[in-house]
């Protein structure tokens, strides 16, 4: 009533579940809650552009009316041809980052994708001399800093099996690096596999990514799996 806009985030994830009639249903239940905006939000990376060709027209076809965003991460290296092949379809509205914040684990850089739309055809809202001298900054502070900067990353089949999201595991390195076990990453992404299988494959995604994450990295420390089990999980 005072002017917040509700936006509803159907979750992208890949199984034999999540079909586009899956998602066609779950946007037509969107459109009965009368929210303001609707957005495909695949945190895992996992979108194709082969995909992306049947579920946005299957998406838009449902949604009444109300504007489709799209939301996705580069953790496989295909975001950014995702999004050239969602606006071709219709998609509008994308989320991207602001290098050197983008790419990596992040979303497509806003820079990149402007250009490739921009040789496209296509007229991108935003105001490229404006966000420029905002990546020089943060370039500045990751150089003295001693931070990583964003760069693209090649196609990763392993994400599709894993399918812990960007965010997580970006969080992850970091905290495995704090307690000096950083060299662990790959054994507690493995552990992942088996703790979602266990949990009855939850969609990877918040609160459900961090429990199955945390628990495999405990698993590993521990070297025994479950000998300690998290609240959450429980």
């Amino acid at each position: 009533d005072v002017g917040l806009e509700v936006s509803m985030a159907l979750i992208y994830s890949y199984s034999p579940r999540h079909t586009d009639e899956h998602y066609a249903q779950r946007t037509r239940d969107a459109v009965k809650l009368n929210v303001d905006i609707i957005y495909l939000k695949d945190s895992g990376g996992l979108l194709t552009p082969e995909r992306v060709q049947t579920l946005v027209p299957a998406i838009l076809k449902n949604s009444n009316g109300i504007p489709v965003e799209l939301h996705s991460h580069c953790t496989t290296g295909l975001a950014p041809l995702v999004y050239l092949e969602a606006i071709k379809l219709g998609i509008k509205i994308i989320h991207t980052a602001i290098p050197p914040l983008a790419n990596a684990s992040s979303q497509p850089s806003i820079l990149n994708i402007a250009k490739n739309l921009h040789f496209l055809g296509y007229t991108p809202a935003i105001d490229a001399e404006a966000i420029e001298p905002i990546s020089d900054h943060f370039r500045y502070i990751a150089k003295r800093e001693g931070l990583p900067v964003g760069a693209p990353i090649e196609y990763d089949f392993y994400q599709y099996v894993h399918q812990v999201p960007g965010g997580v595991i970006s969080n992850l390195k970091h905290q495995l690096s704090g307690i000096r076990m950083g060299h662990r990453l790959e054994e507690v992404l493995e552990e992942t596999i088996q703790v979602r299988k266990d949990l009855g494959y939850p969609i990877m995604v918040t609160p459900f990514s961090q429990f199955v994450v945390s628990q495999a990295a405990m698993n590993v420390m521990l070297g025994e799996r479950y000998k300690q089990v998290s609240d959450e999980v429980i």
